[in-house]
């Protein structure tokens, strides 16, 4: 997480600047106490890695939302390992788990309207655009546009996708 969270590049679209030490580690007790609680709603945080577990790459996390049945996703990784599917593959294990495990009805998912590459990521996965919503992006944000373009997904939905992906159809 800090050297995620350091990173100006991972922080393009989140702070629009890099965090210091004491926001990473006060970022980090919030992000446990949110997503540790074995209590409904669902939660859960997870470090994707690659050379068989030794090169930690990023982060992903389930996020209750207000009702026990749904949850956000989130996720980032390190630039290096950009663009080679990555965030897909640990979010494609965060929504199996959230649809299978955990039995919820919807997922979604928040990205800065500027943020091309998190909106295809999620549309890739099978989100669908909802519409933009107020922002939690700081109002100093380099790029602050006061709204954020919010994605679902519902579990119909993604058991559609799986089976269609398991007929061999294209999806």
């Amino acid at each position: 997480e800090m050297e995620l969270d350091t990173d100006p590049k991972v922080h393009r679209y989140i702070m629009g600047r890099p965090c210091t030490r004491d926001e990473v580690l006060a970022s980090h007790q919030r992000r446990i106490a949110l997503t540790s609680s074995s209590q409904p709603p669902p939660r859960g945080l997870w470090v994707g890695s690659v050379d068989g577990g030794r090169t930690p790459v990023g982060l992903w996390m389930l996020i209750p939302a207000h009702a026990e049945t749904e949850a956000e996703i989130g996720y980032r990784l390190l630039p290096p390992y950009w663009k080679q599917g990555l965030a897909s593959e640990g979010a494609s294990a965060v929504l199996e788990y959230a649809f299978a495990t955990q039995g919820l009805s919807r997922m979604t998912g928040l990205s800065m309207r500027a943020h091309a590459a998190t909106r295809a990521t999620l549309v890739r996965l099978g989100f669908s655009y909802v519409g933009d919503v107020p922002t939690e992006t700081p109002p100093d944000h380099p790029e602050y546009e006061g709204l954020d373009a919010l994605y679902e997904l519902t579990a119909e939905q993604w058991v559609a996708r799986r089976r269609t992906a398991n007929d061999g159809s294209a999806s």
